[in-house]
């Protein structure tokens, strides 16, 4: 008869890392304890196990059931469903076939288990055995990193077999696991080869990747594990969901006889009007050969979706045919060519809007602002920039007029950035007078005043931020960034990158406690690339750092090292 192997608590300890249950009294606060297994057949790490063995789990509470068959892994993967029966807090588990020969077999539990008040497993278990002699040794080990919730997540290996490569949409892994809360995960017990890995945010619960629907972390490397080599650590995923769906067209709309506003269903890269590249057509409905010049266009620096395009002057009897091409959404997608048409009335109105300041990046009374500040202003249409550069002012206390550069990041957009370093603790004020302003049709700005102070922050408030990076990959090229995020202010970002391993540096860091992020751009394309499923091409190397930074006024924080593996 089968017997239930009752584990002892040091043991449990040991295997799974939680504590006995606490049985509460009926009536007492709710039960926030997760459940926990306290019996176990086979034992673990048990050897010359029968071929037809059946699994036996008991558990310190009553589980929700599908809860439980839906995080069970077997690896190597089973072709066939188990069996399951329950018996109270019990559970029996059937494999259809008979086991391998001489094979060692991996059940895990992972932790989407819950009770019947949703308490989830604290951690996954890993019930190992072998039909044969002894158990394989392998172990692989890393972490999931998503910005959103990683709990739950699958990590599975994929063998190669005959040198083909792992195609995760049309096979299932042969090793299976869950991370932790943390993102953690563990895979014990493998056997020697070639395997690639890759996380996955199963959401239909399949097993199997879905692309443009399940989440996915793309490996930096393969592992192979040998009789000399049988560990491996910090295989780490970032997690992304590529985006299938290209961008459309979704309207034209008309707001004088010179400006159209030009919408998509989501944001396109970045474009520039250049005369000699054609991203917008403009054609008129009854003789298509006739074309409406565009004079100029630029893309909304709030909304990505958006552009602005000024027009030779519409007439308001005929409709025309706007068409948009050689455009990219944000995942490189091309426009859907059966949505880059939009069909729009010419307008008859003049152009009568008085433009508008829609955004500026420091607000009047602010205080603590950096020294050396670029400052943004973003109005609500196209300006005649000579008139807001002859009349743009900013001046200290003194009525002293600083000098700077004005920086204009399209024809409604501009930097504005102090030629010196400020003043500490200085107030400074921005003035542009409204009736000396114009937009390209001569109507002034329409603001009551635009007029805003800020003082600027006390010179020893800030610090600096250095460290060393240190790459154990040979011949390694491409940028190093990396990235210092304030823990309570999200805000709170800086941005620095070298171009080989070395030393790394911030300037004027605000005191605070930071986390530093890192990515090697090995495709120079200037922001971290999370590789391909198939055809496979790796994800870029990062890391973050282990510990958080605390930066304290007026002293440097020196020596955060930034240390890359090979892989």
């Amino acid at each position: 008869m089968t017997r239930v192997i009752k584990i002892s608590a040091i043991f449990i300890a040991i295997l799974i890392t939680t504590c006995a249950v606490q049985r509460r009294p009926s009536g007492g606060p709710v039960d926030k304890e997760p459940p926990e297994i306290i019996g176990v057949y086979p034992a673990p790490n048990s050897t010359n196990i029968e071929r037809d063995v059946k699994i036996v789990f008991e558990f310190s509470e009553r589980l929700d059931k599908k809860s439980v068959t839906n995080s069970i892994f077997v690896s190597p993967r089973q072709e066939q469903e188990l069996n399951y029966d329950w018996d109270g807090k019990k559970l029996n588990i059937e494999f259809p076939d008979s086991l391998q020969e001489d094979r060692t077999y991996v059940l895990t539990i992972g932790t989407d288990v819950v009770d019947l008040r949703r308490n989830r497993l604290a951690s996954s278990f890993h019930l190992a055995f072998s039909t044969g002699t002894k158990l394989d040794q392998g172990r692989i080990s890393g972490t999931v990193y998503s910005e959103n919730s990683i709990e739950g997540v699958l990590v599975g290996m994929y063998a190669f077999i005959n040198d083909e490569e792992p195609r995760p949409s049309q096979q299932f892994p042969e090793y299976t696991t869950q991370c932790n809360e943390k993102g953690e995960y563990q895979f014990s017990y493998i056997a020697t080869g070639k395997y690639r890995l890759f996380a996955l945010q199963d959401r239909d619960y399949d097993q199997k990747y879905t692309r443009g629907f399940d989440g996915i972390g793309i490996p930096t490397t393969d592992v192979t594990l040998t009789d000399e080599i049988q560990t491996v650590t910090d295989i780490d995923f970032q997690m992304t969901v590529f985006d299938t769906i290209p961008a459309m067209l979704r309207g034209v709309n008309p707001i004088d006889r010179h400006h159209l506003d030009v919408r998509f269903d989501a944001a396109v890269q970045p474009i520039c009007y250049k005369p000699d590249q054609n991203y917008f057509t403009i054609f008129t409905e009854q003789e298509q050969s006739d074309t409406l010049p565009i004079l100029n266009f630029y893309q909304n620096s709030g909304e990505a979706s958006r552009f602005h395009l000024i027009t030779a002057p519409q007439d308001s009897a005929l409709t025309y045919l706007l068409f948009a091409q050689n455009i990219f959404d944000l995942a490189g997608n091309p426009l859907d060519t059966a949505y880059a048409v939009e069909q729009f009335t010419g307008s008859p109105l003049p152009d009568t809007i008085q433009p508008q300041l829609t955004y500026q990046s420091i607000d009047d009374g602010e205080r603590d602002i950096p020294l050396e500040p670029e400052i943004e202003l973003r109005f609500s249409e196209a300006l005649a920039g000579s008139t807001l550069v002859n009349h743009f002012s900013m001046t200290d206390s003194a009525n002293t007029k600083i000098k700077g550069a004005i920086d204009w990041l399209n024809p409604a957009d501009l930097l504005f950035i102090p030629q010196n370093e400020l003043i500490s603790m200085m107030p400074y004020t921005i003035h542009i007078p409204v009736d000396s302003v114009f937009d390209q049709s001569g109507n002034s700005l329409a603001d009551s005043s635009i007029r805003f102070t800020f003082i600027t922050l006390k010179k020893d408030t800030l610090s600096s931020l250095s460290g060393k990076i240190i790459d154990n990959k040979e011949d390694a090229g491409g940028r190093y960034y990396v990235q210092a995020t304030h823990t309570t202010n999200k805000d709170i970002v800086y941005y620095t990158s070298v171009d080989s391993a070395g030393q790394y540096l911030f300037r004027g860091i605000f005191p605070g406690i930071y986390t530093l992020y890192s990515f090697h751009d090995e495709d120079n394309n200037g922001e971290y690339s999370h590789g391909d499923v198939y055809p496979f091409h790796p994800a870029e190397r990062f890391l973050f750092y282990p510990d958080s930074v605390k930066i304290r006024s007026r002293w440097i924080n020196e020596g955060n090292s930034l240390i890359y593996n090979e892989y």
